[in-house]
């Protein structure tokens, strides 16, 4: 689950708005498999093993930052359609994996 908190501005104009927003995000992971399994191919056939520790650098909580920008168009007085796209930096330490994501959102209102 994440939860993003952003500020956000948008140029006032007619029919079509421009918006950049910027702030934190909070991810928290409730529920993680600390394994995976390795395949590998060598001359005497394939060998599979299942590594129990191989995702401990995972955070199940992790702070980072967020910004964006996108755009709204108004249809009518009570319809917007928008798009938006962000870009998610989380925080990491030499411990632990750091992960950053970009997200594609539309949204409509009514």
């Amino acid at each position: 689950m994440s939860i993003p908190l952003q500020f956000r501005y948008t140029i006032p104009m007619n029919r079509l708005r421009f918006f950049i927003g910027l702030g934190t995000t909070y991810t928290n992971n409730f529920v993680r498999d600390n394994s995976y399994l390795i395949n590998s191919n060598n001359i005497s056939g394939n060998v599979s093993s299942e590594d129990p520790n191989a995702l401990n650098s995972l955070l199940d909580q992790s702070f980072g930052y967020s910004g964006g920008m996108g755009i709204n168009y108004n249809i009518n007085y009570k319809n917007i359609i928008s798009f938006e796209v962000r870009y998610n930096m989380f925080n990491g330490d030499r411990n632990s994996l750091r992960v950053n994501q970009m997200d594609l959102m539309m949204g409509f209102s009514f």
